[in-house]
């Protein structure tokens, strides 16, 4: 397979253009579980076919947003704060677990409330996957991955406030970690003035609770242009250029994950399901790079650092990237399906655009629309991610 041909990535772009437009235009909000996604759903999965792909489903239970986990959690702790102001022993036991069920969602990326709460309240959503199969007995795996539901916008993340999105996440953290160590103290030691620490130590807990339950009141559900109609644009239209080529001695999967923004259950589900696949594979993401200057992510993680390993992926990464002018660069704010995949060990980077702070533009916000999409970020992207199958088939044949 040789690498897109200038006029190629021109049609190219603009079919991913058009695909972008569609979801954005035609379907619009992409919630969890809602019906915009399975809109959305039916969509990539005809174009994935049409495309000469085989193609199935995995469908999976899932809330239609990540608040009501952390609503649940912070409600639990405040009820625990209320005891240990009464003296009464099961206050602190209240916070530490629920500190405990914190910090498995939000730092290990454990999602096990959220689990839970979509097993028995929860709707469902799915994952379509694609495979596209050389005749001759693959050399390099290649795993292409979008998110495809759109998150509910917040006041945390209008336009003015959203670059302090960093600081609101680790204050919290810090602020939970202390009530949890003033909690094991009370344990030992019950006295008045530990009570009104605690009761203080969760101020910022209390404004988070806050915005949580703002948001599921008053917001709706974003568009999603950049967040993440122009990943699955670049997906889709990757996947028809790449089933006319029928790339020789590889095997490329397509994954679009739904419920992304529910705690990444989808890659979760995905990751379960298909392990033996994964630990062999080289794994490119595709998230929110329609706007802002494009980046491969090579280490991800606002409070606990994932990162992409030496190994042949990255040196495709790097090589490609210096050739056509994508930089690499760390993202520090809320996971991506990437973060899920570099925890679990495997070969797996991020393709993403930035703008100012290091966020992407219009991040989860109602502004997120076709305004300021830049197609030649979508062609980039795709000459990104077919020139990597050829580096990467060039290494393997070195090293065979």
């Amino acid at each position: 397979m040789v690498r897109l041909l200038l006029s190629y990535i021109e049609d190219v772009g603009l079919r991913a253009f058009d695909h972008l437009k569609h979801l954005v235009l035609n379907i619009g909000p992409r919630g969890a579980t809602t019906k915009g996604e399975k809109e959305a759903a039916t969509y990539i999965e005809r174009i994935l076919r049409a495309s000469g792909l085989a193609v199935w489903t995995q469908e999976f239970p899932s809330l239609s947003s990540l608040s009501y986990s952390y609503i649940l959690i912070y409600l639990l702790c405040i009820v625990g704060i209320g005891l240990c102001f009464l003296n009464i022993t099961i206050g602190p036991v209240i916070i530490i677990t629920t500190y405990a069920f914190y910090i498995l969602e939000h730092i290990f990326l454990f999602p096990i409330i959220t689990q839970l709460l979509s097993l028995s309240l929860g709707s469902r959503s799915k994952n379509i996957v694609g495979l596209l199969k050389s005749d001759e007995v693959p050399r390099i795996k290649v795993v292409f991955i979008a998110h495809y539901d759109t998150a509910k916008a917040s006041s945390i993340f209008r336009p003015e406030k959203v670059k302090n999105l960093r600081s609101i996440a680790k204050s919290c953290f810090a602020s939970f970690t202390l009530l949890t160590v003033l909690a094991v103290i009370n344990v030992f030691i019950e006295a008045y003035a530990l009570s009104i620490l605690i009761v203080f130590a969760a101020i910022p807990i209390y404004i988070d609770l806050y915005e949580l339950i703002e948001r599921e009141l008053r917001h709706n559900y974003v568009v999603g242009a950049n967040d993440n109609a122009s990943g699955i644009a670049v997906l889709l239209a990757l996947a028809e250029y790449l089933g006319r080529s029928k790339p020789i001695d590889s095997e490329i999967w397509f994954v679009a994950t739904g419920a992304k923004e529910v705690n990444m259950l989808g890659i979760i589900n995905f990751v379960e399901k298909y392990r033996d696949i994964l630990s062999s594979a080289h794994i490119i993401n595709f998230d929110s790079l329609g706007k802002g200057e494009l980046y491969y992510i090579i280490c991800e993680g606002l409070l606990k650092k994932h990162c992409l390993g030496e190994g042949a992926l990255k040196e495709a990464a790097d090589k490609v990237g210096r050739e056509i002018g994508i930089r690499s660069q760390e993202y520090q704010l809320l996971p991506t399906d990437t973060s899920i995949l570099l925890k679990n060990g495997y070969e797996a980077l991020t393709l993403m655009g930035l703008g100012e702070h290091g966020i992407p533009v219009d991040y989860h916000w109602y502004t997120d629309t076709l305004m300021d999409i830049k197609i030649n970020n979508l062609r980039k992207a795709i000459e990104f991610a077919v020139a990597i199958v050829d580096e990467l088939r060039t290494i393997s044949e070195v090293r065979y």
